[in-house]
């Protein structure tokens, strides 16, 4: 009875390190976590003025799945932002692994639609100081909807 007993458990043991394996729960575990941003700063820039925004738990956790979701770089270069924009400051700067961004992020900017068929940008500011234009899978949208709550 005891061999039995000692076989089941050898059974059971296999079948959940299989298991684990199977998900993807072994080495793989760091690539998967989502980016931390410590602290962020956000302002309303318009026409080269900067106001402060105070940043609600919502609108940190927003910021932190638009960087999660930056899928490619769309090669669009910005060489003078639009009139308004928000801009979001990180005092630590974020690094995010398995992402198209190859440096450490300070500083990104999202736009506003100029019109109805143009959509909202990101803009990551790049370590010659130009603004880049990125594609993220989260929409740009929830983020602004949010500012917008607060009456900014």
């Amino acid at each position: 009875m005891s061999g039995a007993i000692s076989s089941r458990r050898r059974i059971l043991a296999c079948s959940l390190v299989l298991l684990v394996a199977a998900l993807g729960f072994g080495g793989n575990a760091e690539a998967e976590v989502p980016p931390r941003v410590s602290k962020v700063e956000v302002y309303r820039v318009h026409s080269g003025h900067a106001r402060p925004i105070p940043v609600t738990r919502l609108i940190h956790v927003e910021v932190e799945r638009v960087l999660e979701g930056i899928q490619q770089m769309t090669g669009t270069s910005f060489p003078q932002m639009p009139a308004e924009y928000f801009l979001f400051r990180f005092p630590t700067p974020v690094v995010l692994s398995d992402s198209p961004v190859g440096y450490p992020i300070r500083e990104i900017a999202v736009t506003a639609p100029q019109s109805a068929w143009d959509p909202p940008r990101l803009l990551i500011r790049n370590g010659r100081n130009h603004w880049v234009e990125y594609r993220t899978d989260r929409p740009l949208t929830v983020l602004l909807d949010q500012l917008k709550e607060r009456g900014l």
